[in-house]
This record gives structure tokens, C-alpha cells and sequence, in this order.
């Protein structure tokens, strides 16, 4: 009986053993993923980078660069559907590292697509953006579990009068069993770095917002960079009896810290936008240096070909001016008048005065420009209007005039004495 006892106690412990000892194969076996890197076609995830210009500039060479680090981990919640978010840099579940190796740089030469009121890039009908391909890379990345895992992406900070989008961006990769191996279903960019775990089930039809549409939280599918910028008015203001409004005057203007590759439109409605003869007229001397093919062409555009620093000229008359388009912030700028190369300056007794001494005004409401700001100076956040203010006056020969009335007077007094003394005389005449 006894004998009996122990052999079932023994065949039950076999038993529990082996029970046991295939629940640790089953476990080990469903836990044991083999490392996996994303397979082809999901090695990379994309994003868009927005350049936002003014309608009227052209598209400046700027060179913008992210960083990827790795996410911070959130507790799930099964009772309400939670998944789980693990840190990409977890490596009990992932090895390896995401990169972003390519920058997205803009240049002269790209395209560029008129903004809207409300199309979450621009935002305004007067302005246009231009747009970059932005990826990350996942190849070297392998997953040890299925999950969500988790990065943030940063823009770096830049010195080329660009702003930046500081808002840094959430991407969850999401990793699923696929038949026992280990699958990257799919890439999550969102708005902002405080993002909860995610439903279990999300609702993968909601298509990613652009950038400047979204909200913390939201899905997003792109960084928007903007370039403020802002419009420098040169002018010229003359007066005095002696001043000639035929007279074209040179105007240097300097301009320091732009982006190189940078083309700035520049508006001559209310200047002479076509050629001035070198002869136009006996007022105007036109610098030597600046003729080409008989004369001087106002400049419509001044393009920054790799360099930073440029210097234009400008010829005005008496109440004309010209309008600079889209200065970058920070850029400086430096406005002088005439050069000892023209002679006219000097000869023709003409008086320069900053504008910010002696403000002036050019046109009729509601078109009238007023030029308050100095001739030097960098741009901020507003526009610039500047210019000279030119004064020539002379005395009239009064005395000449003086001497004359004189003589007309005494004649005029011997006229009316003749007259009378001829009509005393035929009045006597007649008497006798």
C-alpha cells in the first residue's frame, strides 16, 4: 500500500515537472524574439520642412539641421486601453540608434507655392514657402519586443536670420507581432514632447495636420520655419529756388548680413525704372563707373551670389524713392549719397541731411510714404524708411531791378508832366 502511495506521489512530481518544464519552453519561446531591424520599406520615416518667405523675395540659401534623441517612458493603462511607451534608449527591449543625416537646405533654385489664409504653412496670401524632404533613419535600430518606442525630434538652433520651429516633435514607432517575428507597423509623428500613452487601438484614418494648423498632441507631418523680413524705402526730397527737378542724384546703399544666395526684389514704381541716359539732361552727372551701354539701369533685384555683404547704386530725383523687399532681420544697411567721381554734388551747391534730422514726406494720402528713420541702421521688426533731403537756394539780382524801376519812374513822372504842361500850353492857345 505504501509501496503504491510513493509510486503515484513519484508519477504526479514527473508529472508537475514536465508541466512545468514546458511552461518555461512555451514562455522562453514567446519571449524570445530574435533581434529585428525594420524591414525594407520601413527602415525610414519622412517629414517635411517648410521655409515660409515673403510673396515678393526670392528663396535664400539656409541650411537647417535636427536632432533625434531618445524618449522618455509611460506607464500604460489596460483598464482604458493604454498601451505602454518605451524609452528608445531601453535596452532591455532596443539597440541601436535612429539618425538624421541629411539637413534640409534651401537655395535660390527651388520652388516655391503661393501660401493661403489657412493652410497651416503660410497662413497669408502674401507670402510663399518652399519645402524639403526631411528622413530618419531606422536601419540600425533593432527591436527585442513588441511595443511602442519612443524619440523626440529637435530642430538645432541657427545664425542665418531664420526662425526656427522650437517645438519639439514626439515619434512612437510602433513594433507588432507578426506571426512570431517582430514587424515595425508603423511611424507617429505629434505635436510637442509631452505626449500620454496611446490607445491600444488608435484611429490610424486621421491624416497628420501641418505644422502651423496643429496643436499640442496633434499628429503632425512637418517643422515650419519662417524668415522675418521686412522692406527698406530709400528716397530723395529736394527743394529751394534753385534746385532742379530734372536732376538725378546717386544713392549708395550698403547691406551687410544677409544670407548668401539671398535675392531681394526690389519695387521702382515710384522711381525710373527704365534706362537713364548717360546725357539725360545738364543737371545730372552719372558716375563714370556706373554706365553701361549709355547709361544707368535702376536695379530690379539684388541678388546675394555667395557673399554676405553687398553694395548697389541707386540714381533718384526730387520725390521718387524705391522700395527694398525683404530684408532678413538683423541684416544692416548703410545709405550715402554721391561720390566725388560726380562733381555735380559740390558744383551745384546741394546740402545732404539724414533723414532722421530732417524728415520728409513724398506722394498724396493715401499713398504718401513719410521718411523718418536714419540712414543707417538694422533691420528688426519693422520697415525702414530713409533717404536725403537736398536744399539749393540763390539770391535774385534785386539790384538791377531796383536801378530800372528808377528810371521808369523818372520817365512815367516826365511823361504825365509833358502831358500836362502840353495841355496848359493849348488851353492859353485857345484863350488868346
Amino acid at each position: 500500500m505504501k509501496g503504491k502511495r510513493t509510486k503515484k506521489l513519484l508519477a504526479l512530481f514527473i508529472t508537475a515537472a514536465m508541466a512545468v518544464m514546458m511552461m518555461g519552453i512555451f514562455a522562453s519561446a514567446a519571449a524570445n524574439y530574435d533581434e529585428t531591424a525594420p524591414e525594407d520599406g520601413k527602415k525610414e520615416f519622412q517629414f517635411t520642412k517648410y521655409l515660409v518667405i515673403p510673396e515678393s523675395m526670392g528663396v535664400p540659401t539656409l541650411e537647417f539641421t535636427f536632432t533625434i534623441a531618445p524618449g522618455t517612458a509611460v506607464e500604460g493603462d489596460s483598464a482604458n486601453g493604454l498601451l505602454p511607451i518605451y524609452a528608445g534608449n531601453d535596452s532591455t527591449k532596443v539597440t541601436g540608434t535612429p539618425t538624421i543625416a541629411d539637413s534640409a537646405s534651401f537655395s535660390s533654385a527651388d520652388s516655391t507655392t503661393n501660401g493661403l489664409a489657412d493652410d497651416g504653412i503660410a497662413n497669408s496670401t502674401e507670402k510663399k514657402y518652399a519645402s524639403k524632404t526631411v528622413t530618419v533613419n531606422f536601419a540600425n535600430v533593432k527591436f527585442k519586443e513588441p511595443g511602442v518606442y519612443r524619440w523626440i525630434i529637435t530642430e538645432d538652433a541657427v545664425t542665418n536670420g531664420a526662425a526656427i520651429d522650437t517645438t519639439p516633435r514626439t515619434l512612437d514607432v510602433n513594433v507588432q507581432d507578426d506571426g512570431g517575428s517582430l514587424k515595425v507597423k508603423s511611424y507617429t509623428m505629434y505635436m510637442g514632447n509631452n505626449i500620454p500613452a496611446q490607445p491600444m487601438n488608435p484611429d490610424d484614418t486621421l491624416t497628420p495636420k501641418h505644422a502651423n494648423a496643429a496643436s499640442a498632441g496633434d499628429k503632425v507631418d512637418s517643422f515650419v520655419n519662417s524668415y522675418p523680413s521686412n522692406n527698406l524705402y530709400i528716397g530723395k526730397k529736394i527743394s529751394g529756388n534753385q534746385a532742379s527737378k530734372d536732376k538725378y542724384f546717386r544713392i549708395v546703399a550698403t547691406f551687410t548680413n544677409v544670407p548668401s544666395g539671398t535675392t531681394l526684389n526690389v519695387d521702382l514704381t515710384n522711381a525710373t525704372n527704365t534706362k537713364i541716359p548717360e546725357n539725360v539732361n545738364g543737371a545730372t552727372v552719372i558716375d563714370t563707373a556706373d554706365i553701361t551701354e549709355g547709361g544707368y539701369l535702376n536695379p530690379s533685384a539684388i541678388t546675394f551670389n555667395s557673399v554676405t555683404t553687398k553694395t548697389i547704386v541707386f540714381y533718384l530725383q526730387g520725390d521718387q524713392y524705391v522700395n527694398i523687399m525683404g530684408l532678413p532681420k538683423d541684416a544692416t544697411y548703410a545709405i550715402t549719397e554721391g561720390t566725388t567721381a560726380d562733381p555735380g554734388y559740390v558744383k551745384d551747391g546741394y546740402t545732404s541731411s539724414p533723414a532722421n534730422t530732417k524728415n520728409f514726406e513724398i506722394g498724396t494720402d493715401p499713398n504718401k510714404v513719410i521718411f523718418t528713420n536714419g540712414v543707417t541702421g538694422t533691420i528688426v521688426d519693422t520697415d525702414i524708411k530713409t533717404g536725403f533731403t537736398n536744399e539749393k537756394n540763390g539770391n535774385i539780382p534785386t539790384g538791377v531791378i531796383i536801378s530800372l524801376s528808377g528810371l521808369i519812374v523818372v520817365g512815367i513822372i516826365a511823361v504825365i508832366g509833358f502831358a500836362f504842361f502840353s495841355a496848359r500850353s493849348k488851353r492859353r492857345y485857345e484863350e488868346e
